[in-house]
C-alpha cells in the first residue's frame, strides 16, 4: 500500500512539475520542434525553431532569434533580440519588438510594430499602432498602419500601403503600387511613386522624385528633380529646389483651319506651309482650370498663326514664326495669353 501512494504521490509530482515548465519557460537554447509548439509565458535565452507554428498564450522573449514554418499566434508581446521569421501568418495580441531582421506573411499586430533591422513583408500587415523599421522595409502585399510609420533605411513598397499617421523614410521610398499616409510623408531620399500617392498633409522629399497621379493636400517639397508623369495637386504651395521641368512633347502638325491638339505642357508645333488654325477652336480645350501651354514653332521657315477668337483669348492673331513661343493658362473657358515671344 505504501508504495502504491508514493508511485502516486511522485506521479502528481511529475504532473505538477509539466504544467509548470508548460506555463513559463526560461531556458536557453531550444532544439527544433517539429509540431505546433504551445506556450503560457516563456523566455529563451537562445534560439527558438519550430518546423510548424506556435501558439502563445503570454509574453515570449527569445534572448537570439525565433523561427516558425507555420501559422503562429502570439496573444501578448512578443520581444526577439535577433531574427525572426514566420512562414505562415503570425497574429500578435500585443506588441512585437525585433532587434534584428524579420520576413513575415499575413500578420496582424495590435500593438507596436518595431524591427532594428531589415523587415521584408510578404503578405498583409496590419498594426494597432506605430511600425518603426531600423532598417530597410520590403512590402509585397498590403500593408495598413494605425499609427506613424518610420522607416531608418529604404522603403520598397508593391503593394497598397495605408498609414493613418506620419511616415518618415531616412532613405528613398520607390511604390508601384498606391500608398496614402493621414498626415504627410518625409523622404530623406530619391523617391518613386509608380501608382497614386495621397498625402494628408506635407510631401517632403529630400532627392529626386518620379510621380504618377498625386495628391497633396499641404506643401508639395522637392530638393532634387521632380518627375510628374501624371496629374499632380497640391493644396498647398509647390516647392522645388531644383528644376520644375516640362517635359517636351511629340510636335503636333496644324493644318490650315484645324485645331491644335496639345498633349502636354511643352507643345512643339509644326506644318507642311504657312498656315492659320480653326476660327472656332484654335486649341482643343483644356481638361483643368489653371493648365499651362507653351507652344513653340519648330518649323524651318513657314510661320503658324493662332487665331484670336472662339475659344483663344489672345492680344491679336499670334503669328508664330521659327522658334517663336506664345504661352497660354487655361480659366475653364478659354485659353487666355500670358505671354509671346518673337524670336526670328
Amino acid at each position: 500500500m505504501q508504495k502504491n501512494i508514493n508511485v502516486g504521490l511522485a506521479f502528481v509530482a511529475a504532473a505538477a512539475l509539466l504544467l509548470a515548465l508548460f506555463a513559463a519557460f526560461n531556458v536557453g537554447n531550444v532544439p527544433e520542434a517539429r509540431g505546433t509548439q504551445n506556450f503560457g509565458a516563456a523566455t529563451f535565452g537562445g534560439a527558438v525553431n519550430a518546423s510548424r507554428g506556435i501558439t502563445v498564450t503570454e509574453n515570449i522573449s527569445a534572448g537570439t532569434g525565433l523561427q516558425a514554418a507555420g501559422d503562429s499566434i502570439f496573444w501578448s508581446d512578443l520581444t526577439v533580440d535577433d531574427d525572426f521569421y514566420v512562414d505562415g501568418n503570425a497574429d500578435l495580441d500585443g506588441a512585437l519588438d525585433v532587434d534584428d531582421n524579420t520576413d513575415l506573411d499575413d500578420t496582424q499586430v495590435d500593438g507596436e510594430f518595431e524591427v532594428t533591422g531589415t523587415s521584408i513583408l510578404t503578405g498583409e500587415v496590419t498594426t494597432g499602432g506605430d511600425m518603426t523599421i531600423g532598417d530597410d522595409l520590403e512590402v509585397t502585399d498590403d500593408l495598413t498602419v494605425n499609427g506613424d510609420l518610420y522607416v531608418t533605411g529604404y522603403q520598397w513598397i508593391t503593394a497598397t500601403t495605408m498609414i493613418t499617421g506620419n511616415t518618415s523614410v531616412a532613405g528613398g521610398i520607390t511604390a508601384t503600387e498606391n500608398i496614402s499616409a493621414g498626415t504627410g510623408i518625409q523622404a530623406g531620399g530619391a523617391s518613386y511613386f509608380w501608382d497614386n500617392l495621397g498625402v494628408e498633409d506635407d510631401l517632403d522629399v529630400g532627392g529626386n522624385t518620379d510621380l504618377d497621379d498625386t495628391q497633396v493636400d499641404g506643401e508639395f517639397e522637392v530638393t532634387g528633380t521632380s518627375l510628374l508623369t501624371g496629374t499632380v495637386t497640391a493644396v498647398g504651395n509647390v516647392l522645388v529646389g531644383d528644376w520644375l521641368v516640362a517635359i517636351e512633347q511629340t510636335a503636333c502638325v496644324v493644318f490650315a483651319g484645324s485645331s491644335i491638339t496639345p498633349t502636354g505642357m511643352y507643345q512643339p508645333i509644326t506644318s507642311e506651309a504657312v498656315v492659320t488654325t480653326s476660327t472656332s477652336i484654335a486649341i482643343v480645350d483644356g481638361v483643368t482650370i489653371g493648365q499651362l501651354l507653351i507652344l513653340i514653332n519648330e518649323n524651318a521657315a513657314d510661320a503658324i498663326t493662332v487665331d484670336d477668337g472662339g475659344n483663344t483669348r489672345l492680344s491679336g492673331d499670334a503669328v508664330l514664326g521659327p522658334d517663336d513661343t506664345l504661352m497660354l493658362i487655361w480659366d475653364g473657358a478659354d485659353w487666355v495669353e500670358i505671354a509671346q515671344a518673337n524670336n526670328t
